[in-house]
């Protein structure tokens, strides 16, 4: 499928939809388009207060020291999180089977990779 194709496709489904969150679309290591609809990518006064002043974003977390979009959870044995900085065009994912283990080193590669 061509890529103009494709983007118009998305385009239809996400109004269709009402799609609300960040598309990224790779191949071979190239940006084929990349989407960013609905509320999920806009900061929302929640009464929420975190450590890293991070604002929520109705899925993503928004960094507090960037522009990175972030997704993150844990449970017993598992913690994860996938940041996307579009300004510099990095992706990063940590994935640890400790309930704790991702942290250290998602802010080490924040502050060390995205200078957040």
């Amino acid at each position: 499928m061509r890529v103009e194709t494709l983007e118009t496709r998305v385009d239809a489904l996400i109004a269709e939809s009402h799609f609300s969150g960040v598309i990224r679309v790779d191949q071979a290591g190239e940006v084929l388009f990349e989407r960013s609809a609905g509320w999920a990518h806009r900061a929302h006064k929640i009464p929420m207060n975190t450590s890293e002043g991070q604002r929520y974003g109705l899925g993503f977390w928004l960094h507090s020291k960037g522009p990175g979009v972030m997704l993150e959870g844990y449970d017993a044995g598992v913690s994860f999180r996938a940041v996307h900085d579009p300004e510099s065009d990095t992706t990063l994912t940590v994935i640890s089977n400790w309930t704790n283990g991702a942290w250290p080193v998602t802010r080490a590669l924040d502050r060390d990779l995205l200078g957040w």
